[in-house]
């Protein structure tokens, strides 16, 4: 069994659409825990508004309100996590593509050496691979470079589009005092335990990728404000998934493909901003 984590503040808008697309395209799902934040009581609303639109699936809404980010991730990954094996996501995230937990959590059981497993880069990205196969099982170690393609595919720990053991997550926050998400892969990425494994997973086929709406470090202009958007969900809107071709939609593949930007990058993982009007545009009732 693979359970799932994911992280949310103030953006239930976004999260519907993570959590629409993950039921839509994800099987064979263990407990779904969302740690949520809000800045005030009108995003607060939004996360009363979906607490209970999907009542077949085993989620669990937890407010990090009152103990705060660290506290209530640790409560969560030392008493309510059952699974060997946690994905870790955040609500900017969508699926696109079908993904088995039931076979990533084999493949991980028949490879103890990886620690980590990948679904949401493109394998064709990268120059070294080729065939079409389940899974690519890569050495991080002839991928140390400063080199793109040997950051992403060397990389030991990701918050979001990835895989990995719920027991070193629990020792990583024994370890380190963590204070966001961000924060978090920072710190995985620095830790002995993810670190130690010589090898990673990246799945055969592209399940997913991110549409960061909201423009939080200046990389582009952003269409509609996290208010905005909270304020089309309180309203009883949302993203219609079942009316958008996600796989058609646009990358931006110029920060992978060696320009120096200057800035946070956008990734070749995300859906380019030229598209999120489109996006926002497609939606439905509640």
């Amino acid at each position: 069994m693979v359970d799932i984590l994911v992280f949310s503040k103030d953006r239930a808008f976004q999260l519907h659409l993570f959590l629409d697309t993950l039921f839509s395209k994800v099987s064979n799902i263990g407990n779904v825990f969302v740690q949520f934040g809000y800045s005030n009581e009108l995003f607060l609303n939004g996360y009363k508004k979906i607490s209970n639109e999907w009542p077949d699936q085993k989620i669990h809404f937890i407010d990090e309100q009152k103990y705060g980010f660290l506290n209530t991730l640790r409560s969560i990954a030392g008493s309510e996590l059952k699974s060997d094996y946690l994905m870790i996501e955040t609500d900017d995230s969508l699926f696109i593509n079908d993904l088995d937990l039931k076979s990533c959590y084999k493949i991980l059981e028949d490879n103890s050496d990886v620690g980590r497993y990948n679904y949401q880069m493109n394998w064709k990205l990268f120059t070294e691979l080729s065939g079409k196969l389940d899974y690519f099982k890569i050495d991080k170690a002839n991928h140390k470079s400063d080199d793109v393609q040997d950051v992403c595919l060397g990389y030991s720990f990701n918050v979001g589009g990835a895989i990995s053991k719920t027991a070193d997550l629990v020792e990583l926050l024994k370890t380190y005092d963590i204070s966001h998400p961000i924060d978090l892969e920072i710190k995985g990425n620095e830790f002995t335990n993810y670190k130690s494994y010589h090898f990673n997973i990246l799945n055969g086929k592209e399940c997913s990728t991110m549409m960061h709406l909201n423009n939080l470090l200046g990389r582009y202009e952003e269409t509609y404000s996290t208010k905005k958007l909270n304020d089309i969900l309180i309203s009883g809107e949302v993203i219609d998934i079942e009316n958008i071709d996600f796989l058609s939609l646009k990358r931006d593949l110029s920060w992978f493909n060696g320009l120096d930007i200057g800035r946070f990058p956008i990734f070749p993982w995300e859906i380019a901003p030229v598209e999120h009007d489109k996006v926002l545009s497609i939606r439905r009732r509640l």
